[in-house]
């Protein structure tokens, strides 16, 4: 009778230390899956900030290139529309009214894209 406690003993003990075993091992699991998560998240959050650096220096270029290229050529048409303007005879009055007219819509143009260039560096930088 005693070998067969002993052996029941036995037989007992080997079961509770698989289990201590397998839970163990599930504990190890689980703070390997709460690492690899945090380390997700970790990377997760530098990947949005740099898509959002990248996002802003993108709109600050665009912000910049609008100005420079746009406010130059407009500039350029606006001082060209004066020159000719000088350069009319004082009896075609029709030709300096055209002029003086798009000379408005030039300005007009050119704060527009001065003010669209700073809406976007200042929605990049603001």
């Amino acid at each position: 009778m005693k070998e067969a406690e002993e052996l029941f003993h036995a037989l007992r003990t080997q079961q509770v230390d698989a289990i201590v075993g397998e839970r163990h091992i599930m504990v190890v699991r689980l703070k390997q899956a709460e690492e690899n998560l945090k380390s997700s998240r970790n990377q997760l959050r530098a990947l949005a900030a740099y898509l959002l650096s990248a996002r802003e220096d993108e709109r600050a270029v665009i912000a910049r290139e609008l100005h420079d290229e746009f406010g130059q050529a407009l500039t350029s048409l606006y001082l060209g529309l004066s020159w000719i303007s000088r350069k009319l005879a004082p009896g075609q009055r029709p030709l300096q009214e055209k002029i003086r007219s798009l000379s408005a819509i030039t300005t007009s143009l050119i704060r527009s894209v001065k003010n669209i260039a700073n809406e976007i560096a200042t929605r990049c930088f603001g």
